[in-house]
């Protein structure tokens, strides 16, 4: 936890600054809303199936911004974690009613293993040079039948390298992304290593300019053209979450 901490000291804006105050734009909001739509499915698709309350882990839960959605659900017992102690205390005074605590997605906790029935993973692995301990570590978090939800932003398609390498090259160096992961090949990548992929959900249209994406997100009719460019350039999208059964 060594690079969070020194980048706190820095006052990085990527590491301090609000995740939930992004909320009052609506580019923003609108993003979070469709992405717990889909979030909420899923639960309520484990809920119908599950026996017993479902115990649910935000892994990477930032400020608590999917906690929003997340404590409204029904008959879910809620946990939530991040290495980020500024992002874990704000979670905590907000979610009084989580059990929030600090730790580190790299790293085997043994004393959480076999204990989710889901976990959702939202922006997280884009971050982290050995992703795919995050996601076994992940999966050892999980119950024999758990799902894990993962979110990562599209980064590697055309539009998402011309924004970084091009109209807005700082944004590299502020947000600590290692990753830039393309929509097919991780799906595909996932499926060679024996994960049952069980739905995919992808959201917006990538804007190579940032301005533009809050931009088309001001009315309902700019979000209806976002929509139609998803569907017409779907390698374009500028994110997707994956949710894989356990098996």
């Amino acid at each position: 936890m060594k690079l969070v901490d020194e980048e706190i000291l820095k006052q990085n804006p990527w590491y301090v600054d609000s995740q939930i105050d992004t909320l009052q734009i609506p580019a923003y909001y609108h993003t979070f809303v469709n992405r717990w739509d889909f979030i909420s499915k899923e639960l309520k698709k484990e809920r119908k199936s599950s026996q017993h309350k479902l115990k649910v882990l935000d892994a990477g839960c930032g400020d608590g911004i999917n906690l929003i959605q997340l404590s409204k659900e029904n008959n879910i017992d809620l946990f939530a974690l991040d290495y980020n102690s500024i992002r874990v205390e704000r979670a905590k005074e907000k979610f009084n009613n989580v059990d929030v605590f600090q730790d580190d997605l790299t790293e085997i906790n043994e004393n959480l293993i076999e204990k989710f029935d889901v976990i959702l993973c939202s922006q997280v692995i884009e971050h982290i040079p050995n992703y795919e301990t995050v996601i076994k570590n992940l999966h050892k978090y999980l119950t024999s039948n758990g799902l894990l939800i993962l979110g990562t932003p599209n980064e590697g398609c055309y539009l998402a390298r011309l924004r970084n390498n091009v109209f807005e090259p700082n944004t590299l160096k502020n947000s600590d992304h290692i990753h830039f992961f393309k929509i097919n090949e991780f799906v595909s990548d996932l499926k060679k290593q024996n994960y049952i992929i069980e739905n995919t959900y992808i959201e917006n249209f990538f804007y190579p300019r940032s301005k533009w994406f809050v931009k088309m997100g001001e009315t309902e009719f700019k979000r209806k053209i976002s929509r139609l460019l998803m569907q017409l350039f779907p390698s374009q999208v500028a994110g997707f979450y994956i949710s894989i059964r356990k098996h």
